[in-house]
């Protein structure tokens, strides 16, 4: 298993930083470009979702964000310190989603593990997508 720890300041440049940093990990490791694709678009909508929905207190708390490469996945753990509570949307209320919340759906069509945790301190997000590689 290798693994890439970083903290993600809440903004748009630190975000797209971060992603950047994430898929230069991933293609120094091999992993297959769909998949690189795929787990970037995914970390970078669930990052932007933290900023955006974040609450005004955890605007100085950057988020813990880690990529873990297991022979058959990749999974990302996102925890904010002050966020929350947060609720995922309901993936079949597509209708109902503005334009912002679609990220979701790509989300959970690309990730077979998506899971919000309330945590006695803030909030974590765990994602995980099967290797198309493996």
């Amino acid at each position: 298993m290798m693994e890439f720890n970083t903290t993600v300041p809440r903004d748009a440049l630190a975000v797209d930083a971060a992603v950047a940093a994430v898929a230069e990990f991933l293609r120094e490791a091999g992993v297959a470009e769909q998949d690189q694709f795929q787990a970037g678009v995914c970390l970078a909508e669930a990052l932007n979702n933290v900023v955006e929905h974040g609450s005004a207190e955890a605007s100085r708390a950057p988020m813990a964000l880690v990529c873990r490469l297991e022979p058959d996945w990749i999974r990302f753990e996102i925890a904010d310190p002050a966020g929350g509570p947060y609720t995922l949307p309901d993936p079949d209320a597509v209708d109902g989603l503005s334009e912002g919340g679609r990220g979701w759906l790509i989300i959970r069509g690309w990730m077979q593990q998506v899971e919000l945790r309330q945590e006695s301190v803030g909030t974590r997000l765990l994602l995980g997508m099967r290797r198309s590689d493996k």
